[in-house]
């Protein structure tokens, strides 16, 4: 495996940093990796590094505001920023790698703009994979913060808020808190611009979930404190049977990747993804 970086330019101008894991033979498929709020595509390295293993690429980027990249920290001026991104970042994969599959995974946040980019976009991922994604949390439940943010997000689009993440419950590992509160790399800001950006995505997704295009494996933590389960559940009861995949980990946190049974989300994830190059391939 090997791994590296660069750095491209969104269409208004934004750097941003991308980070690549590269197998030692021909990959099966590449893997465009989204990460979660506040965080940064590096915190991933160790399902990437699983992936890779098992002979797949992967490759992400700081999303603008987050991490290395540049942008106001936890800012976007519209949804369709992060769409926009995240469609020109696949074109670059295209390019690296012509004619291979590709697969949209995110956690949390990006899992919330994988699945809207997919229903948006209608584009050429064979597949999708999403953990703890951002459908339903203390936030999106309580009515008077909603309408603050849509107030503010039209009105104040650059105020910028802590948040109100319990980094407590992002694992049940007690280093994974400490190591984020370490990390430079990591904050806790968000704008109103970007609270508004998500609730749009959280409606999109719900409102056109029956019509979800391609195979999507949904995986969440029971005890997800954060994204609360029961938005990917709402999620399946109206996405299409045939394409969907959902498994519960019971007693796993948010964060999947960093839980201490993480190796049995990595695997799940390898056997999903074989199985789904597995029937491709066929006629």
């Amino acid at each position: 495996m090997t791994t590296d970086t660069w750095i491209w330019t969104t269409a208004d101008g934004l750097r941003l940093v991308a980070r690549r894991w590269t197998p030692s033979g021909p990959p099966k498929a590449v893997i465009a990796l989204l990460h979660g709020l506040g965080s940064h595509v590096e915190r991933h390295a160790a399902v990437a590094g699983a992936l890779c293993v098992a002979g797949y690429a992967v490759a992400g980027f700081d999303q603008r505001g987050f991490g290395r990249s540049q942008g106001r920290r936890g800012h976007t001026p519209s949804l369709q920023a992060y769409l926009e991104d995240i469609a020109a970042f696949l074109a670059q994969l295209s390019r690296r790698w012509p004619g291979l599959p590709q697969v949209l995974y995110g956690h949390s946040m990006g899992a919330l703009l994988a699945l809207a980019f997919t229903l948006m976009r209608r584009s050429a991922v064979v597949g999708v994979m999403a953990t703890s994604p951002a459908l339903s949390s203390r936030v999106a439940e309580q009515r008077c913060k909603l309408l603050l943010v849509r107030l503010f997000g039209r009105l104040l689009p650059t105020l910028s808020l802590d948040n109100g993440l319990d980094l407590s419950q992002l694992s049940r590992d007690p280093a994974v808190q400490a190591l984020v509160e370490a990390d430079p790399l990591c904050h806790r800001r968000v704008t109103t611009a970007w609270g508004l950006a998500l609730l749009q995505a959280i409606a999109l997704v719900e409102a056109q979930a029956s019509q979800f295009p391609v195979p999507l494996l949904l995986l969440h933590g029971t005890d997800d404190a954060i994204a609360y389960p029961c938005g990917s559940q709402r999620f399946a009861a109206s996405a299409p049977a045939e394409r969907l995949t959902l498994q519960l980990f019971q007693g796993f946190r948010h964060e999947l990747h960093s839980d201490p049974e993480r190796e049995l989300v990595f695997a799940r994830m390898v056997e999903w993804l074989d199985g789904l190059l597995g029937n491709r391939s066929q006629p």
